[in-house]
């Protein structure tokens, strides 16, 4: 008897920019093509990267379902990792005191929207 795993499904309510869908959809798609460009079939990268076959046919189609995780695998196992995700700049994530990073007022004025837009 074959035991199916039900994939996570995203929030109906959640809220997920375009520019990010299309950054994922770039991600799978970049996937399978340099898996078809290494002569790899979805199941030896299924393998290679511990998912199942119909999780790496998901991601290739960017499904938001999969976790960053696995594509983040998937790019690093077929050479993707640095043209799909560059290096952040050192002072981005840790400040050399150690401390918490706070937005100055300026910073957090580029995300959140004037209180006069509500």
């Amino acid at each position: 008897m074959k035991i199916l795993k039900i994939p996570k499904k995203t929030h109906p309510d959640a809220k997920i920019s375009i520019e990010i869908q299309e950054h994922v959809k770039m991600w799978g798609s970049a996937v399978k093509n340099q898996r078809i460009a290494q002569r790899q079939t979805a199941s030896q990268l299924a393998e290679q990267i511990k998912v199942s076959k119909p999780t790496i046919s998901r991601l290739e189609k960017g499904d938001l379902s999969i976790s960053v995780g696995t594509y983040l695998s998937a790019l690093f196992f077929l050479g993707l990792r640095a043209a799909a995700t560059p290096t952040l700049k050192h002072s981005l994530w840790q400040d050399e005191s150690r401390q918490r990073m706070r937005p100055t007022f300026d910073e957090w004025s580029k995300f959140e929207p004037p209180l006069d837009s509500w």
